[in-house]
């Protein structure tokens, strides 16, 4: 278990998101972390089953270029 804030957290949260990078994020993950969202149809369970979704997610977003600057 990582010894970190709610604040800390949502700081590297944002912070995964805004450089479309989990691996900070990733590292926070509990090993029995569970993640659910109604576009996943199963929860998913476990830090590398969340971890690896993030990660294609983020990668996804990236080579969409949704987020590229104008």
């Amino acid at each position: 278990m990582n010894d970190i804030s709610e604040k800390d957290a949502a700081r590297e949260y944002a912070k995964a998101w805004n450089q479309l990078d989990p691996e900070g994020l990733a590292d926070l993950l509990s090993d029995d972390v569970c993640y659910a969202s109604q576009w996943v149809f199963e929860e998913l369970e476990g830090k590398e089953s969340v971890a690896g979704h993030l990660s294609r997610k983020m990668h996804a977003i990236e080579a969409s270029s949704v987020n590229a600057p104008l």
